[in-house]
């Protein structure tokens, strides 16, 4: 865990695409950043971020570190929720992406139920649509998605499917309006 501090200026840094701005962002010197980011990047054996003209961007191997790191942290979080769980209290955070269809209706009665058997768990809900729902969860950032006709992936499970049913509305003169379907 020595290095929890290094990655997360790393993960400002690439953000803000520039170590002034992620600087600026987390209230150190811009230089303190720049050389705490060589020194990891020395101890590491490999650079990870491109400089360019205005600014920085991960290099690939810098990419594979940062997707290292939120897995890494991701398995942390887990393992922290298991001894929770051995102490005999549930705590910890849960980040929900999902459509925006869902988020005033179907997931604040189902949070609150959780909420009220589990007051140690928190939860963040990040309005996405599919694409960028699926992408938060490759990148670690949301911990469940809740979206519709979702992509299988490999590395995916899917834990529960919910039949959608499709409605039509329309004038009743309309001339599909007396059909059945």
């Amino acid at each position: 865990m020595k290095h929890l501090q290094d990655f997360r200026y790393i993960e400002a840094v690439m953000r803000a695409g520039s170590i002034r701005k992620a600087a600026d962002d987390m209230n150190i010197t811009a230089s303190a950043l720049n050389r705490r980011i060589q020194r990891f990047e020395g101890e590491f054996g490999y650079e990870i971020f491109e400089r360019l003209p205005r600014g920085v961007r991960l290099n690939p191997a810098g990419e594979l570190l940062l997707q290292h790191f939120r897995s890494q942290q991701s398995d942390l979080k887990r393992v922290q929720s298991q001894v929770a769980d051995l102490a005999g209290e549930r705590r910890g955070h849960i980040s929900i992406a999902c459509s925006q269809a869902l988020s005033p209706y179907f997931l604040p009665a189902h949070i609150a139920a959780y909420r009220t058997e589990h007051p140690g768990v928190t939860f963040s809900v990040n309005i996405r649509d599919r694409a960028a729902a699926e992408r938060d969860l490759i990148n670690f950032e949301s911990d469940l998605a809740l979206v519709l006709e979702p992509v299988h992936m490999v590395d995916f499970a899917v834990l529960s499917a919910i039949p959608q049913v499709v409605n039509a509305v329309m004038r009743k003169d309309h001339p599909l309006a007396g059909s059945p379907r």
